[in-house]
């Protein structure tokens, strides 16, 4: 674990877009909107949303959208999409998916934390896995997870109590501070 330690909130961002947009909450919006002839209609919409967010400080508007945009997005282009994705999904996804989207979100604010007790993370997770692995909820009822569903990367968000136990507050040692400085190694190796 300590080799995986630092990389923690990196992972925690980097999963936002790989499981919980692409794999459940647009596939639920699909299966939602699917037999209503109004999918096309629902993503560009969803885009559109994006594309609209007025201009703030430190606030970053994705003018093409993120589902209608082909390119690998960045942790810090992640952690901005997560300031507004709930305000984007509502009406368009299910309150289920809403619902989720706020649990990830709270370990994703909660895991940024300096300061823990011995509840905070752990609350959050265990609701977060009890929401998405629910018998009779959309995600194993659509068939988007299975009942034991745990991929390793999920599984870490487990590992951040034992590691804030041992080593403190998780941004104090964090790989998502040096992240910017191997992106050039990324792009000749591409």
């Amino acid at each position: 674990m300590d080799a995986v330690g630092p990389d923690l909130l990196h992972q925690i961002s980097k999963c936002f877009m790989d499981y919980l947009i692409k794999a459940w909450i647009w596939k639920l919006i699909e299966i939602t909107w699917k037999g209503k002839a109004l999918l096309p209609q629902v993503k560009l919409e969803f885009d559109a949303r994006f594309a609209i967010i007025p201009k703030y400080t430190n606030l970053r508007r994705f003018n093409d959208g993120i589902i209608a945009e082909k390119h690998h997005w960045t942790v810090d282009e992640y952690k901005q999409m997560m300031k507004t994705i709930v305000g984007t999904l509502i009406r368009l996804c299910p309150s289920e998916g809403i619902f989720l989207i706020r649990e990830y979100l709270h370990i994703h604010h909660l895991s940024h934390y300096n300061i823990h007790t011995d509840e905070s993370l752990k609350d959050s997770i265990k609701t977060f896995f009890q929401c998405l692995q629910n018998p009779i909820g959309p995600f194993i009822k659509h068939n988007l997870v299975q009942p034991d569903y745990e991929p390793q990367r999920l599984h870490y968000f487990y590992h951040y109590i034992d590691t804030v136990i041992a080593k403190g507050a998780l941004p104090s040692y964090s790989t998502d501070r040096t992240e910017i400085y191997h992106k050039a190694y990324k792009n000749a190796f591409q």
